[in-house]
C-alpha cells in the first residue's frame, strides 16, 4: 500500500534501527544514506509489514545541483537502481553472517514525480515492532549531515548515548563503514573520518563528542568516544514538539470518530494550532464525562470551527523567514557536499597517478637516492626500528617500497593541490583543515 503524503524531510519522525543493523557493515553514498532514511522515517509503530515508501524526486534537487526536472528524474532513477545492488552484511554473537540489499523493488511515477520503493523483507526484524537491542534518534540529525562517515559514526555513538562512551577498534570502524582499502594512512583517516564527524555533530546533532585514541605498540588501534548530549537548537526543538503534538491529536481525532480527511484539513490545510486543538480536545473529553456532550466529534468540529485558531500573520512570515534561511543553508552545504564530492573523486584519480609516478621513480632510483633515504630513516624513529638493520636499510621488509616511494615523490598535499590546478583547471585552497575550489565554481556538476 502506497503512502498518499509523502513524509517531510527534518519533519520530527523517529527512524528507530536494530543494533545489528546499527554495527552492520556497508558502505552507502550521502544520498543513498538519504534515501534509506527518508524510507526508515515511514516505518510506524505498530507495523506488520514493509509498506511501499515514496520519496519526492524534487527532495534530491539541490542534493544533485540538477535544475531540469527531467535530468533530475533520470539520475534518481539510476541512484535507486544503484542502491538495488548495495548488500549490508550482519555479524551476530554466534559468529553467523547475513547478507542481503537494503531495497528490494522501486517505481518511478513520473507523473506524481516520486519514487516508490520497498525495502527487502530481512529487513524486517531490524526494523518493525523492536522491543529491544534497538537504537533510535529523530530525522533532522542525520538528514542535516552531508558525509556518510559521520552519519554512521552518529548511529554507532548513539547506540551509547547513556553509557557515555563507546570503544571502537579501528580495524572494526574500517570494516563497519566498509574503508579497508581507503584513507589506508590512519591520519588521513583520522582527519576525513573521525574529525569530520566531530565537526558534523557539533554542529547538526543532539550528541557530539570528543575522542582519545589508544596505542598498540606505535599504532593506534582502539579510539574511545566520549558521548556529550547537547540541547538541540530553538527551532529544531519546536518542529519536534508540534510533530508531537500532531500525532496525537490524530490519535485522539481518530478515537472521536474523525476522519483523516478533516483531521489533515484542520492539521495541514489550515495549520491550526495544535496547543490550542489539544485545549478543545480536553475541553470535549471533560464535557463528555460529565454527560454535557452527547456527540464528542460533532461537538469538537463546531468548537474548532466556532474558535479559529489558524496562524497569524506574523508566524506565517517567520515560517517563511526560517524556510529561506534553511534553503540557504542547504544550498550552501549541497554546494559544499558537490565540491567535497569531486574533490574525493579526484584524489582518487590522483592517487592512481602518484602511485604510477611512484613506480617509476623506483625503477630509476639511483645510489644517491638510496643515501639520502638512508639519512631520512636514521633520522625517524618511526621508520628507523622498521627499515633499518645493522645501519643497513632492510629492503626486504614489506613497507620498505612504500616508504621509498613516498620519500621521492613530492609533498602529498601540495602536489595534489597542485594537480588539481594543472590537470582539472581548477583554482583549490586549503581552509580550515578542508580544500576547497575557489575558482570555476559555476561549472560544478556531479
Amino acid at each position: 500500500m502506497a503512502m498518499d503524503n509523502p513524509e517531510k524531510i527534518g519533519s520530527g519522525s523517529l527512524i528507530v534501527k536494530s543494533n545489528y543493523l546499527v554495527n552492520a557493515e556497508y558502505r552507502l553514498t550521502p544520498i543513498e544514506m538519504k534515501i534509506i532514511y527518508l524510507m526508515a522515517m515511514q516505518v510506524r509503530k505498530g507495523d506488520e509489514d514493509f509498506k511501499t515508501y515514496q520519496l519526492r524526486i524534487k527532495d534530491f534537487q539541490e542534493d544533485l545541483g540538477l535544475k531540469d526536472n527531467h535530468a533530475l528524474y533520470e539520475r534518481m532513477i539510476e541512484i535507486v537502481k544503484r542502491l538495488m545492488t548495495r548488500v549490508v552484511q550482519i555479524r551476530y554473537e554466534n559468529g553467523n553472517v547475513e547478507q542481503f540489499p537494503f531495497v528490494t523493488w522501486s517505481m518511478h511515477k513520473h507523473k506524481e514525480g516520486t519514487i516508490g520503493i520497498i525495502f527487502v523483507p530481512k529487513l524486517k526484524p531490524h526494523m518493525i515492532d523492536l522491543k529491544e537491542r534497538f537504537t533510535s534518534f529523530y530525522d533532522y540529525n542525520v538528514l542535516s549531515l552531508r558525509s556518510q562517515y559521520s552519519m554512521r559514526i552518529y548511529e554507532l555513538i548513539k547506540q551509547y548515548e547513556k553509557i557515555g562512551k563507546r570503544t571502537i577498534a579501528v580495524a572494526d570502524l574500517r570494516r563497519m563503514l566498509r574503508l579497508q582499502d581507503k584513507y589506508r594512512s590512519y591520519n588521513m583517516f583520522k582527519k576525513k573520518v573521525i574529525e569530520q564527524a566531530k565537526k558534523d555533530l557539533d554542529n547538526h546533532c543532539d550528541i557530539s563528542f570528543e575522542f582519545t585514541e589508544r596505542k598498540e605498540g606505535r599504532k593506534i588501534a582502539q579510539i574511545d568516544f566520549h558521548i556529550k548530549k547537547k540541547r538541540l537548537p530553538k527551532q529544531v526543538r519546536a518542529n519536534s514538539a508540534r510533530k508531537e503534538g500532531i500525532n496525537e491529536i490524530e490519535k485522539a481525532f481518530e478515537e472521536m470518530g474523525i476522519d483523516k480527511k478533516q483531521s489533515d484539513r484542520y492539521l495541514k490545510e489550515e495549520g491550526r494550532d495544535p496547543e490550542y486543538l489539544l485545549e478543545l480536545i480536553e475541553q470535549t473529553k471533560q464535557g463528555y464525562k460529565a454527560g454535557r456532550v452527547k456527540n464528542p466529534a460533532a461537538y469538537l468540529i463546531s468548537l474548532i470551527e466556532r474558535n479559529a485558531n489558524t496562524k497569524t500573520e506574523m508566524e506565517l512570515l517567520r515560517e517563511k523567514e526560517i524556510e529561506e534561511e534553511t534553503a540557504a543553508r542547504k544550498a550552501y552545504y549541497a554546494q559544499r557536499e558537490r565540491e567535497m564530492a569531486l574533490i574525493e573523486a579526484w584524489r582518487e584519480e590522483y592517487e592512481k597517478e602518484r602511485d604510477q609516478r611512484g613506480e617509476k621513480l623506483l625503477e630509476k632510483a639511483t645510489g644517491k637516492d638510496i643515501d639520502l633515504f638512508r639519512g631520512y630513516v636514521k633520522n625517524n624513529p618511526y621508520l628507523r626500528k622498521k627499515l633499518l638493520k645493522d645501519n643497513q636499510l632492510h629492503t626486504a621488509h614489506k613497507e620498505f617500497a612504500f616508504w621509498f616511494k613516498s620519500f621521492l615523490l613530492p609533498e602529498y598535499e601540495p602536489d595534489f593541490i597542485n594537480w588539481i590546478h594543472e590537470k582539472k583547471g581548477y583554482s583549490v585552497e586549503a581552509k580550515n583543515g578542508e580544500l576547497q575550489i575557489t575558482g570555476k565554481q559555476e561549472k560544478l556538476f556531479i
